[in-house]
């Protein structure tokens, strides 16, 4: 079972981040997984409000182009279609991105 806990990490950091870095990790969000403390979910969740994710994606885009990243990365699929994009890029605007993740 650990093997395929660790399968699951590594496709987490590749899902959110594109690859599994050994510089992108975070050991104590990787500790609650494996424990049990937290779900698929939660380390996605945890792996978004990084400070990692911040620099490296949120802080250098605009909240349109985040929508984007983040319904791609975590859904897995484009945005519905412009309205979509725009309605959680006001929801970014306004109740921040951590609001958005949630």
């Amino acid at each position: 079972m650990i093997d395929g806990l660790q399968d699951v990490i590594e496709r987490c950091y590749c899902q959110v981040y594109f690859h599994a870095m050994s510089s992108d990790r975070d050991p104590f969000l990787e500790s609650q997984f494996r424990n049990g403390s937290i779900t698929v979910r939660d380390f996605i969740r945890g792996l978004l409000l990084s400070e990692r994710f911040r620099n490296g994606y949120v802080s250098c885009n605009n909240n349109y182009r985040i929508v984007e990243q983040v319904v791609g990365r975590v859904l897995g699929r484009n945005s519905l279609d412009d309205s979509e994009k725009l309605m959680y890029s006001v929801l970014i605007a306004e109740k921040g991105f951590e609001h958005f993740v949630d």
